[in-house]
């Protein structure tokens, strides 16, 4: 998963342009669908790993490595399938891989490890998972996101199983951090105010850095009351990102709004995506 994401990242292609050069290809690969496939701890479907390598100017050569790479994998993981296999299957499973792609599985397997390594050490009461994280509010247990939909960028809660912008903390020398996003069609943006406005009121958004301002700093402020996690304070204007309400809804708008001790709506949590 880290090299087909590695793939989608040095092709330097949005994801509605991986979409369109799939379908000329003759394959379906709509962005939420990639968007998910990157994002998953799994192996992807055989047809989505061959789409996006097609889509992203790959020979049949070097997709036919990535396919039986795919099939090792996937035999030391999942039983057998009930039907025979074709002869062409038998063929391209007994075709030994190229050192190349054994060396690119051993060094996925033992970063991934070093990963979960580094992970468990920082996500204890005092420290934060590292790599993409999920924001969660703590009272709902919904997460923020945007919706795939929409292009306002305005976050809201939804299903924690449907988040589609990547999201990773940046820490700044003062304590404070930046939340960084990948968004699978306007890449690379921050989490930050509308507009960059300080404002009550004013909805958290994911846009554009340079379009936010100053509003892109936060403090984590840990909080045990009235649920343990943490609040996101706006550096520039003292206000706190807050699901509306302390709503428990799907869809609920997140504001900004003056930070208060009792307001569950305000305790969010960061999971390791």
């Amino acid at each position: 998963m880290a090299l087909l994401r590695q793939v989608r990242e040095q092709s330097g292609l949005a994801y509605r342009a991986i979409e369109r050069k799939a379908a000329s290809a003759g394959d379906s690969l709509p962005p939420s669908t990639l968007a998910t496939m990157l994002n998953r701890t799994t192996l992807p479907r055989e047809e989505l790993v061959v789409a996006l390598l097609r889509a992203t100017g790959h020979d049949e050569q070097t997709i036919d490595q990535w396919v039986r790479a795919r099939r090792a994998l996937v035999s030391t993981t999942e039983p057998a399938p009930a039907e025979s296999p074709s002869p062409e299957d038998v063929t391209s499973r007994r075709r030994p891989l190229s050192p190349k792609i054994l060396a690119a599985i051993v060094a996925v397997f033992v970063v991934v490890a070093g990963a979960l390594v580094v992970i468990r050490l920082l996500s204890g009461p005092e420290g934060l998972p590292t790599g993409v994280v999920r924001i969660r509010s703590v009272h709902s247990g919904l997460c923020v996101d945007e919706l795939p939909d929409a292009d306002s960028g305005d976050l809201l809660q939804v299903s924690c199983a449907n988040t589609y912008v990547e999201r990773t903390f940046v820490k700044h020398d003062d304590n404070t951090y930046r939340i960084v996003t990948m968004h699978p069609v306007y890449l690379k943006g921050c989490m930050g105010a509308a507009g960059g406005k300080p404002e009550q009121g004013n909805p958290v958004v994911d846009d554009f850095c340079h379009q936010l301002g100053e509003s892109v700093k936060f403090e984590l402020v840990p909080t045990t009351e009235p649920l343990t996690g943490y609040r996101l304070r706006f550096v520039e204007s003292g206000l706190c990102a807050e699901v509306l309400g302390a709503s428990v809804r799907e869809r609920a708008a997140v504001q900004q709004a003056p930070c208060d001790a009792a307001s569950k709506g305000q305790v969010f949590a960061f999971d390791t995506a």
